[in-house]
């Protein structure tokens, strides 16, 4: 080859790869940069302004937006274009991401245009709400998208649908709004009689005369005349104020207007509505005058107006019109006269004392402790100056209560001035010693000084121990001390108050004492020990548990069911929870453990996502209470026993004295998300009559006492050095407590899924099969060399494990199924993450969308259907 044509070779091999070079580089970037089509088509219409929700947001649950596409300077029509685009890389229309499909979201962003261009593109406007009865349709009415709605009724998936048919579909719609009533109306699209059409009518109607607008009210009734009302919503709302008024404000003609049209059944109950929007005694007035409505023979609707009258002082007038009789009557009923009470706290002092003459003759001792309440969180709300006449208004009540009877008034304690206590304990009404103790450590010291010859009359027991409760955070590390606590002490110790045990200084205290004064004074005045150091017992860890776990036929088979074994109930308020955790612990004889078994939830921060197509994502982050159950194992009588009064929620740690033969159970409690404080609970085990029990260890129980003086129990976890406890079982699947304690039984299980044994699986199935067995096999399956067929009759017997297959489901297993199992076998794995809600079903279609699982996809759209046991 001449050199001139070498050189023109190399030249156009260099121009074509050049050129091919060019092609690769711009498509690699885009694969790179390109998110899933069916992603980047929801990601861009929720990136869309008008998408953005109601009130929350799309975070925690977001969709992430393209980032070759400007949305916040996108028309409608940029985004078709965009979602052309996307349809032609393959992006699934009718796919869901947050609990909608496209269509759904485009009609909720009144994204018109767009709406109507996926209908041409063939989505289905008949897929609902995830979580939600609405379809496309009810999206559209909800929305007052009128162009998307007229679209609909021309569509094929609705062109077939009669007036009597879209009343039953959609006729509770017309109380979406005002506006989409009258649309809806003005199309008479409905049959008025339809129950449907009534249901979302009476409540559109109750929305109108709560919002104190008679007028719409009455027009909604005389243009539709064989609407029939089942009610007016007005007799929930007796006990609250409406805010704010209407502008303008309803005449008492208008109301009257209003009221006479109403089914003569609901003209008491719109008679409420109307005194709701009463602002002054006269407007009062002239609505009872302008109303046709008998108040006073019905006595129920004469509470209710009393109710209201009571609910805004504007109407306290009210109450002196109404026949006195009438009252009287009504206020023998408990609940009434509990809110009788309730309600005249705040009445002028002449209205007050005519307002308890009236009640005072069917007064009972209940419904004044109950008052006694109200009124203390009415005048003496700390945020608020001291009502100036307040001691005269409960000098009132007290002269009208009748006698106590031993009654127990918790808030009293908490009513200032204390000066009033006396006139309630002289009428027989008792204060709790352990309520008292709590208003103690808070009271100021001329407080104490004014209650204290009180008290010592009425409680003399308290005042006997009022110094040893108020120095026992001293020893316990439990509690507040300061000079304040300090000169309380003092004065009481002047009055002749001992404290008859003193109890050895805690280590919460111990730090400070050579600097706080006050602590020194205390042991200066042997109200607490300084122990020295010498002296003091220490608290150890042990390492191993001291007992051998045993696993009985009986204990399996319960355990493998205790995602579904409840605690029996021992009351009325028992939680209801399945149990999480099990962990062996020392018996005081025998060298066999015993087992507690624990579950629910604990208290503490718990942060809730609040998911909904309109309003988007609330997060709530509360304090919430602990839910609980526990029991510990009896094998004689082969189930678990309910520990009454026991609340376990944190780790188990075994302790000792140091060089004794004294030891207890530790937990450790951590502050929940900063709703508590850290601490320890101290539990002694006891063998009771062969049952064996925990009993919470506290003062006098010597390794509590012996922790109290060597830890600051809001840091035993560095004073013990606290590691991973020896008793708990809180490890993941597959080191569940199974994979612990029953290896051998777990390992033949997976051997007998791997030869395919039916026998020997059934056997195991019979003895107590647990869901990490479950997801190990498989993953084993899936992990094997074996025949297709082969693997589907394994994980076919698997999967036939209904009970265990949700909780077995994780995102690993999932995967491991997606690389293999056929379409046909994904039901139950559906039926489980789908119907049952016990996963996370986007995250999942998420993973099948990545694994390219269109088959997969499409299958988990389908209903939930029953699925055949095996």
């Amino acid at each position: 080859m001449t050199s001139v044509k070498w050189n023109v070779w190399v030249v156009r091999c260099l121009l074509c790869a050049c050129i091919c070079l060019g092609l690769w580089v711009p498509a690699q970037a885009r694969q790179v940069t390109q998110t899933d089509p069916t992603n980047a088509a929801f990601g861009a219409l929720l990136a869309m302004p008008v998408a953005a929700p109601k009130n929350g947001t799309w975070e925690h649950f977001t969709v992430e937006k393209p980032a070759d596409f400007d949305a916040e300077a996108a028309s409608q029509e940029d985004l078709i274009s965009y979602l052309d685009e996307q349809r032609k890389r393959g992006a699934r229309f009718d796919s869901y991401r947050l609990q909608g499909t496209l269509f759904h979201h485009a009609v909720r962003a009144r994204l018109q245009n767009v709406a109507l261009w996926l209908l041409r593109q063939g989505v289905n406007p008949r897929l609902k709400l995830e979580n939600a009865e609405l379809d496309g349709m009810g999206v559209a009415i909800v929305m007052s998208t009128w162009r998307v709605f007229d679209a609909l009724r021309k569509h094929p998936a609705y062109a077939n649908l009669s007036k009597e048919g879209l009343s039953v579909h959609y006729g509770q719609l017309v109380k979406a709004s005002p506006e989409a009533m009258r649309v809806l109306l003005d199309k008479k699209l409905w049959v008025i009689g339809t129950p449907q059409v009534q249901e979302g009518l009476t409540a559109q109607l109750g929305v109108f005369l709560m919002q104190g607008k008679p007028g719409d009210a009455l027009a909604l009734l005389d243009s539709n005349p064989t609407f029939a009302p089942s009610s007016a919503s007005c007799s929930s709302a007796i006990s609250y104020k409406p805010e704010p008024f209407p502008t303008p404000q309803a005449t008492p003609a208008q109301w009257r207007a209003a009221i006479e049209r109403l089914p003569a059944k609901l003209q008491s109950e719109g008679w409420l509505c109307a005194f709701r929007y009463a602002s002054s005694k006269s407007d009062a007035q002239a609505m009872l005058a302008a109303s046709a409505v008998d108040l006073w023979r019905d006595p129920l609707l004469t509470v209710q107006t009393a109710r209201l009258s009571l609910a805004n002082s504007a109407w306290a007038g009210q109450l002196r019109t109404m026949p006195q009789a009438a009252l009287v009557t009504a206020l023998a009923n408990s609940d009434f006269q509990a809110a009788w009470l309730k309600g005249i706290v705040s009445l002028p002092l002449a209205d007050l004392t005519w307002a308890l003459n009236l009640v005072k003759p069917v007064m009972t001792p209940g419904t004044t402790v109950t008052a006694i309440g109200h009124w203390r969180a009415a005048l003496g709300k700390p945020a608020t100056a001291q009502t100036p006449d307040s001691v005269e208004r409960w000098r009132l009540l007290a002269q009208a209560a009748p006698p106590g009877g031993g009654q127990t008034v918790n808030v009293l304690p908490y009513i200032k001035p204390v000066t009033i206590w006396a006139a309630w304990l002289a009428k027989g009404y008792v204060l709790a010693v352990g309520d008292l103790n709590h208003w103690l450590r808070d009271a100021k010291l001329d407080e104490l000084k004014l209650a204290y010859p009180t008290l010592q009359k009425y409680v003399p027991a308290f005042t006997q121990q009022a110094l040893t409760h108020l120095v026992e955070p001293l020893s316990s590390g439990d509690g507040y001390w300061s000079t304040d606590q300090l000169v309380k002490a003092e004065m009481l110790a002047s009055t002749g108050a001992r404290v008859q045990k003193p109890y050895p200084l805690a280590a919460a205290y111990r730090t400070t004492a050579a600097k706080d004064a006050s602590v020194a004074k205390a042991i200066e005045h042997k109200w607490v020990l300084d122990v020295p150091e010498s002296q003091r017992l220490v608290v150890e860890v042990v390492k191993d548990l001291g007992c051998k776990p045993i696993v009985s036929a009986a204990m399996r088979l319960s355990v493998a069911a205790w995602d579904r074994w409840m605690a029996p109930a021992t009351g009325p308020y028992d939680v209801n929870a399945s149990l999480s955790n099990l962990d062996a612990l020392p018996q005081p004889s025998g060298q066999a453990c015993a087992w507690l078994a624990t579950g629910g939830e604990p208290p503490g921060r718990k942060t809730f996502y609040e998911l909904d197509f309109f309003e988007g994502v609330n997060r709530f982050s509360p304090c919430a209470d602990g839910n609980t159950v526990y029991g510990i194992w009896e094998e004689s009588r082969g189930e678990w026993s309910s520990q009454k009064d026991l609340q376990v929620f944190g780790s188990m740690y075994r302790v000792r004295l140091k060089n004794s033969t004294n030891e207890a159970l530790l937990e450790w409690r951590e502050s929940g998300g900063g709703c508590a404080r850290n601490h320890g609970v101290i539990y002694s085990v006891h063998d009771k009559n062969k049952k064996v029990e925990l009993v919470v260890a506290e003062r006098g129980h010597p390794v509590y006492d012996a922790l109290v003086q060597q830890c600051d129990l809001s840091q035993l976890d560095e004073c013990l050095k606290l590691s991973e406890p020896q008793t708990a079982t809180q490890a993941p699947p597959p080191l569940s407590w199974s994979a612990k304690y029953l290896p051998d039984e777990r390992q033949g299980f997976l051997a007998a899924v791997e030869r395919f044994d039916r026998a020997a699986l059934n056997q195991a199935k019979a003895a107590g099969l647990f869901a990490d067995w479950v997801q190990s096999g498989l993953r084993q399956v899936g992990e094997s060399r074996l025949s297709l067929e082969d693997k589907r009759k394994r994980a076919a017997w698997l999967l036939a494990q209904r009970p265990l297959l949700a909780n077995a489901l994780d995102s690993e297993t999932i995967a491991s199924l997606l690389s293999w199992l056929p379409v046909q076998d994904w039901q139950p794995v559906v039926y489980a993450m789908r119907c049952e809600q016990r996963a996370d079903f986007s995250s999942f279609t998420q993973v099948a969308s990545a694994a390219k699982r269109e088959d997969v996809l499409q299958r988990a759209r389908t209903t939930c259907l029953a699925v055949t046991k095996k």
